[in-house]
């Protein structure tokens, strides 16, 4: 019965689909901001005036990402169309040389090799060694000043120095045994070699776009939310703390415990497939938020109506068969009771709200893409500065540790739970990450 079912859903929209991934094949592409490039994509997802036409119309589903670049665009449109971010590329003529991709297959299904997640971070051992081997990296040049910023880099390229890896796996708190409800990050920092930290030193920064979902069921637009990693002590790994310091209440001079929000961390030191030497694995684990669950007709529980992240859980054009996610991913509650809101890490490639103003010039359309951020940030320590080689240099601005931007990305979850990875090369870049 369900075979059947999808088989006519998918004919109803197959060739509209097709037409919609060719529409702006024979274009002349500009860089990773504005143009007609950027318009063409927007109108994939949803149509001109947005929201008539395009993918949101054909699925139904109102609640459209609204795309400030084109390697955001790239992202959702792949996302929800179960294909490469390549693929999406090659179809509407876009280089594929102007960016680095990176997709990784939740786990489950994968498993068992990799198994789920199930343990505190950090992760070491041959349990990280395996997780790694069978996860797919972008690459980083990081930042030689603190004024420059992070480059992009093909893996094969030699000046890469920093790699980070994203995949949703099942954590041990959950009791169903099939759908991911976090998301991991891993960031390979080549060069810090040393394990030494000093208290009061700032080891690193991150941001991340988190959201938080109300109690009425309506999540309020992403969040760039900054956390540190502080020394507590004078010590290995076991000294730091993960702090929230910008967004969600929290400030410098009022940092919160990062698990207050359900978010895990750890910093282990390893070798891989990269570096022999042993190097700074940063681990990240944040709540997944995916709401808008439904099933299909004959399965007797609620049926597909229009939300937020309804194609999560009925997928009219996926090409695989099973529905991995049966029910709503409501991240971590702010506090204990369950009555109150809670954040989590959304699915989308950009958030919901006003598509870039467009004004028709023949040929071309002018785009002016509202400022965008990378979604995916970080500042490492510097090459050589402060305790690097395990020569600490007093604990004053912390400790001499020199953070420089080393990390510049987008992401997105496919419906399959696959997460994916981009970064536009520094020569098309028009996003920027916020100070950190």
């Amino acid at each position: 019965m369900r075979a059947s079912i999808r088989s006519l859903t998918l004919s109803s929209v197959a060739g509209a689909v097709a037409g919609l991934w060719l529409c702006g094949t024979g274009a002349v592409w500009a860089g990773d901001g504005g143009g007609a490039d950027l318009a063409t994509l927007n109108d994939v997802l949803g149509g001109t005036p947005f929201g008539s036409g395009g993918l949101c119309v054909s699925l139904n589903v109102p609640f459209c990402p609204q795309t400030p670049t084109i390697t955001q665009a790239v992202l959702q449109i792949a996302a929800w169309n179960l294909v490469p971010t390549e693929m999406i590329r090659a179809t509407n003529a876009i280089p594929l040389g102007g960016s680095v991709n990176a997709g990784n297959p939740s786990i489950p299904p994968v498993s068992p090799t990799p198994p789920p997640i199930t343990s505190a971070l950090p992760i070491t051992g041959s349990a990280l060694s395996t997780l790694l081997a069978n996860l797919t990296p972008i690459g980083f040049m990081s930042a030689q000043t603190k004024t420059g910023a992070a480059a992009a880099v093909p893996l094969y390229n030699n000046q890469v120095d920093t790699l980070v890896y994203a995949v949703a796996s099942l954590s041990k708190s959950d009791t169903q045994s099939v759908q991911p409800d976090r998301v991991y990050f891993f960031y390979e920092d080549l060069d810090l070699q040393s394990q030494q930290f000093l208290n009061r030193q700032t080891v690193a920064k991150f941001s991340f776009p988190l959201t938080k979902l109300n109690t009425n069921g309506i999540e309020d637009a992403p969040v760039i939310t900054t956390l540190q990693v502080i020394a507590t002590c004078n010590g290995g790994p076991s000294c730091l703390q993960a702090q929230v310091i910008s967004g969600l209440g929290a400030s410098t001079s009022n940092p919160i415990p990062a698990t207050q929000f359900g978010i895990g961390f750890g910093l282990t030191f390893a070798t891989s497939q990269f570096s022999a030497n042993p190097h700074a694995i940063f681990q990240w684990g944040i709540p997944s938020l995916i709401t808008g669950m439904c099933s299909l007709p004959e399965n007797g529980g609620p049926p597909c109506s229009p939300d937020t992240d309804s194609l999560y859980f009925f997928n009219p054009i996926a090409n695989i068969e099973a529905t991995l996610f049966v029910t709503d991913n409501l991240g971590a509650p702010l506090s204990p009771p369950a009555s109150l809101p809670s954040i989590g890490l959304a699915p989308s490639a950009a958030p919901f709200g006003p598509r870039p103003t467009c004004t028709p010039t023949p040929p071309a359309t002018t785009c002016t893409p509202p400022p965008s951020a990378f979604a995916l940030c970080a500042s490492l320590p510097q090459n050589g500065s402060g305790q690097q080689n395990g020569n600490a240099q007093g604990q004053q601005n912390g400790g001499g540790l020199t953070l420089v931007p080393a990390v510049g990305a987008y992401y997105a979850m496919a419906t399959t739970g696959e997460m994916l990875l981009s970064a536009p090369l520094q020569s098309v870049s028009t996003s920027v990450c916020p100070p950190l």
